[in-house]
């Protein structure tokens, strides 16, 4: 369903018809849809070390970079397209973090190494040095 939703909002970005400012909107919501899809993924995830983490960092900088990137473009011709942009930078940054959040607060306390008979490998115990 999201990624119908994403490329619905990608072709209508595109539609001729359009004003500069809903086609901009329209690409800029066609890109959230992944950063939500991103946290409802965190939601679900069970184990703390999944790809998604890396995957969230990339996809939100490069989000981020080509918001602003785009928002330097169109500065000079019209600020409010620049505001509408940063306001997404700060938007797909935000959720970066809140899905690194969620990811990082899964349990860490168990050890994920199972031996090879199935058992979980106990953690080695610091050695004590023996005064001489």
């Amino acid at each position: 369903m999201l990624s119908g939703l994403a490329v619905a909002l990608f072709a209508l970005a595109f539609y001729n018809n359009m004003q500069p400012e809903v086609g901009i909107l329209l690409l800029d919501l066609s890109f959230a849809v992944p950063m939500v899809w991103a946290v409802l993924a965190a939601r679900d995830a069970t184990d703390p070390d999944t790809p998604l983490r890396r995957f969230v960092l990339r996809i939100g900088a490069w989000l981020a970079l080509g918001t602003g990137m785009l928002g330097m473009f169109w500065w000079s011709v019209d600020r409010r397209i620049s505001l509408m942009e940063a306001m997404f930078g700060v938007f797909y940054i935000a959720m970066a973090f809140a899905t690194v959040r969620i990811i990082a607060a899964k349990d860490k306390g168990r050890p994920h190494l199972t031996a090879i008979s199935g058992g979980n490998i106990p953690m080695r115990q610091r050695q004590r040095r023996r005064s001489r």
